[in-house]
């Protein structure tokens, strides 16, 4: 589904796979799960923590990919990312470990930083089964969501994997582990891992893993899903959809549909601090779609986002919620855009380089004590898809979008959309 008039995000889903090889070579495991099936012990203090570091990490990620392509629409998960290295990171010991847990900015030591995980994926999967589901009042409204979370591991064989290790997936993520043959079989191994991928985002996502990612080598992948169909609680009048001007960053103006509505929202636009954002809801409230813009047209959009960081947005958040609900305008594009990509350059540019080389990595955690197996990282792959006289918020240029949920400020979903007739919906 696109981002457009009734769903906000038909699927803002992303996955992410860390595949962990240990240089010799021999089989494989899968894992499935959904998430913790009680919540961890942490306080609403560590879970708060926890995502607003994760704010900052996905801040940061998508700041290395918009630099390596700056013309091009890109959308991250900091959540999805976060849960697969969190729980990489719960076998890494050494310089491995302090790299990992700096660079997403973990708050916390282990265990607290595990039960804030899995406190936080419980909460967010508690609240979305607690929706209430019903009909819209008018014929082209529906009132659609859907959200899940979950974690899979997969190991080799015969691996001997620490017991500890397999316990803190287990207990904190819901990964139970399950075998597969990745040695014997790796193209099989690979469509096992997409397979899952795929049904746990409806099928939007079935190439997480692209051919080539696993070898005869594979010991251990990890993997997360986070899968978004919602509806806006306030929905757009097909009818007030029209063809407008949308300026580029790279200055060209070019034709797409605009979605247009007048409606309470909340809304902040201050000239001081240099930025204009509005806040849509989703059905059920907690979660929402963050737009965020520079007050004036003539700032450079590259200078904007190089201003915001994991501090800059909570602040936002903040402001936000004080400002209440005003009657707004609200013009937004219909868009779509698939972003696929490997991550390993961009982390080791964040300063995770000892995970991916096959002498420095320190992964002892993983494996069972006395063996000798030596694992790194090989893989990070990230598949993510968006489809999706008072004042007036127009996005007419280039924008910054996060998905968030307002009890905790997580934030589930990061984006830029920098071109959007390359995105374009034009049907409709």
């Amino acid at each position: 589904m696109p981002l457009d008039r009734r769903t906000a995000l038909g699927l803002v889903g992303s996955g992410l796979a860390g595949g962990l090889l240990w240089d010799a070579a021999t089989s494989a495991v899968t894992a499935d799960a959904g998430g913790p099936d009680r919540r961890p012990e942490a306080t609403r203090e560590a879970v708060e923590a926890y995502a607003h570091g994760n704010a900052g990490f996905g801040l940061d990620l998508l700041a290395e990919l918009a630099a390596a392509a700056p013309e091009t629409n890109r959308m991250v998960s900091p959540l999805s990312v976060s849960a697969s290295l969190a729980m990489t990171w719960a076998g890494a010991r050494g310089e491995t470990a302090s790299e990992i847990r700096e660079t997403l900015r973990f708050p916390h030591g282990r265990p607290e930083l595990h039960r804030a995980v899995g406190a936080l994926h419980h909460e967010l999967g508690r609240r979305a089964d607690d929706v209430p589901r019903f009909e819209g009042y008018r014929l082209w409204e529906t009132n659609r969501f859907e959200l899940r979370l979950a974690n899979a591991l997969w190991g080799q064989s015969g691996f001997p994997f620490a017991e500890p290790f397999l316990e803190t997936v287990e207990r904190y993520y819901g990964g139970g582990l399950r075998t597969a043959d990745f040695e014997g079989d790796p193209e099989g191994a690979r469509r096992q891992v997409n397979d899952w991928a795929a049904s746990r985002t409806a099928g939007r996502i079935d190439d997480l893993l692209p051919e080539g990612s696993i070898t005869r080598m594979t010991r251990f992948v990890l993997a997360n899903a986070v899968y978004l169909l919602a509806d806006w609680d306030r929905q757009f009048d097909p009818e007030e959809t029209d063809d407008e001007q949308f300026t580029a960053i790279d200055g060209r103006s070019r034709q797409v549909r605009m979605m247009e509505q007048t409606d309470e929202f909340r809304a902040v636009f201050d000239r001081e601090a240099g930025y204009r954002a509005v806040e849509l809801p989703y059905v059920g409230g907690d979660l929402a779609m963050v737009f965020v813009m520079p007050f004036r047209r003539e700032t450079p959009f590259r200078e904007f986002e190089a201003a915001v960081d994991g501090a800059w947005l909570t602040d936002r958040f903040a402001e936000l919620d004080a400002a209440g609900e005003r009657e707004t305008v609200v013009r937004i594009p219909r868009f779509e855009f698939e972003t696929g990509t490997r991550l390993n350059g961009p982390l080791r540019e964040l300063g995770m380089v000892s995970a991916f080389d096959k002498v420095d990595a320190n992964f002892d955690g993983v494996v069972a004590d006395g063996s000798d197996r030596q694992l790194y990282i090989s893989h990070v792959f990230h598949l993510g898809e968006v489809v999706s006289a008072p004042p007036t918020f127009a996005a007419d240029r280039p924008f910054l979008f996060c998905v968030r949920d307002r009890p905790t400020d997580a934030v589930l979903f990061l984006g830029r959309v920098v071109d959007a007739a390359a995105a374009a919906i034009n049907s409709g």
